[in-house]
């Protein structure tokens, strides 16, 4: 009886140790694992946080892109534009060429019976927001590409200071739409 009481106690003992192998050998393989998961997040980190000067090249790529996607679009007004009025013996017409460089050469004249005549010619500059200016001998006019409204492309043109090419009691201000 007391070498089965002592083989019992051998086995309960033997177990216990098992047991605790077996939990100490789980707590360690959880650490090792905890210990693996904060290595691999630290290096997933490294690689979404880049250097200030790679975050600078990203962001000047990405603007780039956006800006050529912009501006690549401009091609659709080039073409020869009319006047939109109701005003009797009013002629007006308006060339545009997109040079591809966030430019357009224009060629524009108004006249308007016997006080009104009016001829520009240059370059139109381009900003992103689809609006585009030209300057000269005092004059500014500024262009803002509207887009399509169902009839063909439309241009709204005005302009500030003294424009010293016109003759007579001119204001060119008004729409055109895209006649070819």
């Amino acid at each position: 009886m007391r070498r089965v009481k002592r083989i019992i106690n051998t086995v309960y003992y033997l177990f216990y140790l098992m047991f605790m192998v077996v939990a100490f050998a789980a707590c360690v393989n959880q650490s090792n694992k905890a210990q693996d998961t904060v290595e691999s997040s630290s290096v997933e980190k490294e690689q979404v946080f880049e250097t200030e000067q790679e975050e600078a090249e990203r962001l000047l790529k990405e603007r780039a892109a956006e800006e050529e996607k912009v501006y690549s679009e401009l091609g659709i007004y080039n073409g020869v534009y009319t006047i939109i009025t109701e005003s009797e013996g009013v002629t007006s017409s308006l060339e545009l060429k997109y040079n591809n460089d966030k430019t357009f050469d224009f060629k524009w004249f108004l006249l308007a019976g016997d006080f009104c005549e009016a001829k520009y010619e240059g370059k139109i500059l381009m900003d992103q927001t689809q609006h585009g200016f030209f300057a000269g001998d005092g004059c500014t006019i500024h262009f803002n590409f509207m887009g399509n409204w169902g009839e063909g492309e439309i241009i709204e043109i005005d302009h500030e200071g003294n424009c010293k090419d016109m003759k007579g009691d001119c204001n060119f201000a008004g729409k055109y739409i895209k006649s070819n």
